[in-house]
């Protein structure tokens, strides 16, 4: 009974990554409107692929990280492949770069996210850019992307929390 049990714990272990970024996905397809700005709603999935990759990197392989983009881009009617690219080029550049952020503080993990959330802002804007045929206003993405860092810490501790209470 105990090795099923055992069975059990890890297959809960292994699929709460994407069963937190399925969830989150459904929390960003919410409208949410600010004025004028769209999109506004800031990029959870980025902040749960960065928090997962340099904290529980055997967790979250690169598939589940493209899966779930892709997964993302359909649900939220985005170019197919531009989530699923960007969370997937963040992810493999994270896990080159581990030893960079274990150990450290907080602040520095969180400060380490804005070089992150500013790239993958730019991305998107272009490849949105592209889409439309023409130059978007850059500020949308680059409100999108202050939101989206004033989230980390809150988002951090939840997603820290959660795992915590799913390795129980």
């Amino acid at each position: 009974m105990t090795s099923r049990m055992e069975a059990l714990d890890q297959a809960v272990e292994a699929a709460t990554p994407a069963a937190l970024g399925l969830i989150l996905i459904f929390a960003a397809a919410v409208p949410m409107h600010v004025g004028q700005f769209e999109f506004f709603t800031p990029k959870v999935l980025l902040i749960m692929v960065y928090y997962w990759t340099i904290h529980f990197p055997e967790r979250l392989t690169l598939g589940t990280v493209f899966l779930l983009g892709l997964f993302e881009d359909l649900l939220l009617g985005a170019p197919l492949g531009m989530n699923a690219l960007v969370l997937a080029l963040v992810h493999f550049l994270l896990v080159g770069q581990l030893n960079v952020f274990i150990g450290r503080p907080f602040v520095l993990t969180w400060a380490g996210f804005l070089p992150v959330v500013l790239s993958a802002a730019v991305i998107f804007w272009l490849m949105s850019s592209m889409d439309h045929g023409a130059f978007l206003s850059p500020v949308q993405f680059l409100l999108q992307a202050m939101v989206t860092m004033a989230l980390y810490p809150l988002l951090g501790w939840v997603l820290g929390r959660l795992f915590r209470s799913a390795v129980r």
